[in-house]
Order: C-alpha cells, then sequence, then structure tokens
C-alpha cells in the first residue's frame, strides 16, 4: 500500500521542449526600397508614426492600404528613422 505522502502520476510525460524552439523568429528582413515606392508611402508612414503607431503596426496597415507593395518591418522602421531626421 502507498504511503499517504507519496504521489502516483500515471500518464503523465514531462516533455523537455526547448523554449528557443517555440519563440524562435526568422531573421529579419534587410531594408529594401520597393521597386514602386512613391512619397505617398512616405507621407503614409508618417502619418501613422505620427499617430503612436509602431513599426510592425504600420506596416501591416501599409500592406491593407497598399496590397501591391510590400514592404518589411525593416523598411518601415528606415522610413520612419528618415522621416524624423528629416525634420
Amino acid at each position: 500500500m502507498p504511503s499517504p505522502t507519496s504521489s502516483s502520476h500515471k500518464g503523465t510525460k514531462a516533455t523537455a521542449s526547448s523554449p528557443n524552439k517555440q519563440t524562435s523568429r526568422p531573421p529579419p528582413q534587410p531594408a529594401k526600397r520597393p521597386a514602386n515606392w512613391v512619397a505617398k508611402h512616405d507621407a503614409f508612414i508618417r502619418e501613422q508614426a505620427h499617430n503612436g503607431e509602431d513599426a510592425e503596426s504600420i506596416r501591416i496597415l501599409f500592406e491593407v492600404e497598399y496590397p501591391g507593395v510590400i514592404v518589411s518591418k525593416a523598411w518601415v522602421l528606415e522610413r520612419m528613422k528618415a522621416t524624423v531626421v528629416g525634420r
């Protein structure tokens, strides 16, 4: 008869998983200017940054507003820096 302080965990199995595998992300894309980039795209990024949006949010909003122009987060960050420096 087992003692009252011992416990039996039949059917439960502890799995050893690496948190790095679960949270690993692909390397960031380089800041590359899209071929069809125009001045109104910079204006859109400036406006969204002025409204307090972060780079990833701006990237998502941008791709909804301009589905034909695919941008990376790195490119949005570059454009955000350029618009702040240019002021």
